[in-house]
């Protein structure tokens, strides 16, 4: 959840099971668009976050957040990782925060099934099982139950590690990628050297009014 210090400068509190807690969600993507939407020559709002500042640009209709990119590596893993998602994996790999998992078909990420009661006696904040895609650059699911979320609809911070490993792979630094959860999300992203600049859409779907008395 994001709160606003000043017109500029804003912090982000996290709630203590939120997956993103080390980086910036889809819903302070989603906090910004009232920002944004004030009439002022100021697109800019700096984060001041538990992995320090991150910024948040307006783009037209897209929103740009700038994160420090999360390298993986190779890794060995629990043979219960592969058990609960019931794939047949050809990379594994783990940064500091998530698993990473690389499957050949795009389709069997959509209709995957976990077994999440398995997969959350990992140690690990989170699973990540990708792929190329065919309409996108590749796509993604993100999987946290031992933090208390089964799925995360869009990770950014996943694609903290996504975006550089896919960069080599496709040898590309402009992607787009497709967060295939049941509500969705398509992402730009943009490599640049150590940080992943990602750009999203969000909408305003209700407005209120609190008065105080």
């Amino acid at each position: 959840m994001a709160y606003q210090n000043t017109f500029r400068r804003l912090s982000l509190n996290y709630l203590r099971r939120c997956p993103s807690k080390q980086g910036i969600s889809y819903s302070s993507l989603e906090s910004l668009i009232p920002r944004f939407a004030r009439p002022s020559k100021d697109q800019q709002a700096n984060f001041y976050t538990k992995s320090g500042l991150l910024t948040a640009t307006k783009n037209g209709s897209w929103i740009q957040l700038n994160f420090p990119a999360e390298p993986i590596i190779e890794s060995e893993y629990p043979s219960e990782l592969i058990e609960a998602l019931n794939i047949s994996p050809i990379y594994v790999g783990r940064n500091r925060f998530d698993y990473f998992i690389k499957i050949e078909s795009e389709n069997v990420i959509k209709n995957l099934s976990p077994n999440f009661s398995l997969l959350g006696t990992i140690q690990t904040r989170g699973i990540i099982v990708t792929s190329k895609s065919n309409e996108f650059d590749f796509i993604s699911r993100c999987f946290f139950p031992a933090a208390g979320v089964n799925e995360d609809p869009v990770t950014g911070s996943a694609h903290c590690g996504l975006a550089p490993y896919w960069s080599r792979k496709l040898n590309k630094t402009e992607m787009y990628a497709y967060q295939a959860s049941a509500r969705g999300g398509v992402l730009k992203i943009n490599l640049q050297n150590d940080r992943v600049v990602m750009a999203g859409q969000a909408a305003t779907v209700m407005k209120s009014e609190l008065l105080i008395v």
